[in-house]
């Protein structure tokens, strides 16, 4: 399949520091106390969880095509002996390619990895998302997969692989009429944001960088939707997170593990009814709950029942 991709195109990253607290964000969440999508979810299954030995598996996004789940997520080297220790994303970060015939597994690697720096300039990738393009007509045109390019110390941009000729690039930012190139009410900082769309509401998963939007510093998981069907005017679905910074997970085999860290929000949203039927997250298990110490940050799936988020 690495064969098949080609490189399309790159550009520059922004980032900027947000000092204040965004009450605009949380004064005006949609629901205040409880996570509508939190409670949907059911066990997740432990035998399931996507892991590799010696790597932290991270960014996980899924695809169905034909009778086919396909999970594309990002790996890297763990330091040896520090479980918690993330240190080599920048350094050794690659694309795997994974597939299953059920949603929540077990997913098997066909490609390991699918694209690695050898095959993009000398440049590690990192955050892959896998998305299907469309014609006018509906059918399927392409799968694209985008991604960052990093080295030690930089960022170079955000690309992405098409499996035919590119014929797109990109254009300006959408304004938001607030004179910040951040979506956000408040500015708030966001991170990895996965994005669907609902009958033209667009929805979006983040995490929560500075705790403004649910009190948790690098902790959460935020669920943000348009609150006019711009996809540009967003606001605060709910102040509850997904998941949070030394969370405890019980698995449906009925064991509970303790994570150190939770980021990387996606979920899966069936095409035809427009469900999110899967949760999944990157959880870096904490050093005393963790049984094979070889083991990094895991993939878990969460079964989602038929949630379709609901607007007021």
């Amino acid at each position: 399949m690495k064969n098949k991709w080609i490189v399309a195109l790159a550009a520059t990253l922004m980032a900027s520091a947000l000092p204040s607290f965004a009450t605009e964000a949380t004064d005006n969440a949609l629901f205040k106390g409880t996570n509508p999508l939190g409670e949907a979810l059911g066990k997740p299954i432990y035998a399931n969880r996507v892991f590799q030995h010696g790597y932290h598996c991270w960014d996980p996004s899924v695809i169905k095509v034909g009778d086919t789940y396909h999970l594309f997520y990002s790996r890297w080297k763990m330091v040896e002996g520090q479980v918690n220790n993330l240190a080599h994303w920048m350094t050794t970060s690659e694309i795997v390619h994974a597939t299953s015939s059920k949603l929540l597994g077990p997913y098997i690697n066909v490609e390991n990895p699918a694209i690695s720096a050898k095959e993009n300039h000398d440049w590690w990738l990192h955050n892959p998302k896998i998305t299907t393009e469309y014609n006018k007509d509906g059918s399927i045109k392409r799968y694209v997969l985008y991604f960052i390019n990093v080295r030690k110390g930089a960022i170079a941009g955000t690309s992405w692989l098409y499996s035919d000729d590119p014929k797109k690039r990109w254009g300006d930012p959408l304004p938001n009429n607030r004179g910040s190139i951040n979506q956000l009410p408040g500015d708030t900082d966001h991170e990895d944001a996965c994005i669907w769309e609902v009958n033209g509401q667009y929805h979006a998963l983040m995490t929560d960088m500075s705790g403004r939007a649910t009190g948790g510093k690098k902790k959460a998981v935020m669920h943000w939707f348009t609150d006019a069907k711009s996809g540009t005017n967003y606001r605060l679905y709910s102040d509850v997170s997904l998941g949070y910074v030394h969370d405890s997970v019980t698995f449906a085999e009925g064991n509970t593990e303790r994570y150190y860290r939770m980021e990387r929000p996606n979920v899966f949203v069936n095409p035809d009814t427009k469900k999110v039927e899967a949760f999944l997250l990157s959880c870096v298990p904490s050093e005393e709950s963790q049984s094979v110490p070889t083991e990094g940050a895991s993939i878990i799936i969460w079964p989602v029942n038929g949630w379709s988020p609901e607007t007021k």
